[in-house]
């Protein structure tokens, strides 16, 4: 950012912390994307011990067994593993989809549910699960120089059910994201220094970390939509 644009936006708005935010949004879009790659993958998650196509019975009709579904997703990683998986990973879509279907708006019926992260937990014990994440990520799939093209980064088509990695390092779970630099303890560092050839600022963006998953066996994929 140079001087002058400094200068000319500074009426405006703050350029030096839009410029940041832009950085930022950009790794962390990109970081997401990797994640649901990595997540939604039926090439890691493949043969019936870790996969279950359920797409003859989806979950945006309205009477699909939704909650039997994930009981036996359950159970396959029980079955697996011999721990209880406690998380379900899905797209912004799904949990419209899920909120559709009536066996689950009778059982959620009587709750005042007005928050998302109500609904969540209240999901969540439907389901017999601690945790609902559900990624509503966007990202343009547009090539450069084309008009914007909004798509949802975490397809509507997969949901995870899985068993979540404690802290330690040696805790029982899918995986983790390993920050793997002794600079920082944070996912995303924005650094800044001067450049005086343009008269301006240098942003970066420094992230030292990846997404791994430690054993597919900790998760069932499923195959929730035609």
């Amino acid at each position: 950012m140079t001087d002058d644009d400094r200068e000319n936006y500074a009426s405006d708005f703050d350029a030096e912390v839009e410029t940041v935010r832009n950085i930022r949004r950009k790794i962390l879009t990109a970081q997401e994307i990797r994640a649901a790659a990595l997540l939604f993958n039926t090439t890691t998650w493949t043969g019936s011990a870790l996969y279950t196509d359920n797409s003859s019975n989806p979950w945006d009709t309205i009477t699909t067994d939704i909650i039997g579904q994930i009981q036996d997703a359950k159970n396959k990683v029980r079955q697996n593993t011999g721990y209880i998986a406690d998380s379900m990973l899905i797209g912004a879509v799904t949990l419209t989809n899920i909120l559709k279907n009536t066996a689950i708006i009778a059982r959620t019926a009587s709750n005042a549910a007005n928050t998302l992260q109500v609904i969540l937990q209240n999901l969540a014990a439907v389901f017999g699960l601690q945790n609902i994440y559900v990624g509503n990520g966007i990202y343009d799939s547009a090539k450069d120089g084309a008009p914007f093209s909004a798509s949802d980064i975490w397809s509507d088509d997969y949901a995870l059910i899985f068993k979540r990695t404690g802290p330690g390092l040696k805790d029982a779970g899918l995986g983790k994201t390993l920050l793997w630099t002794p600079i920082t303890s944070e996912n995303a560092v924005i650094e800044q220094y001067r450049e005086e050839q343009v008269k301006g600022d240098v942003f970066r963006c420094i992230q030292f970390s990846q997404e791994k998953v430690f054993d597919p066996y900790f998760a069932h994929l499923l195959k929730v939509d035609a």
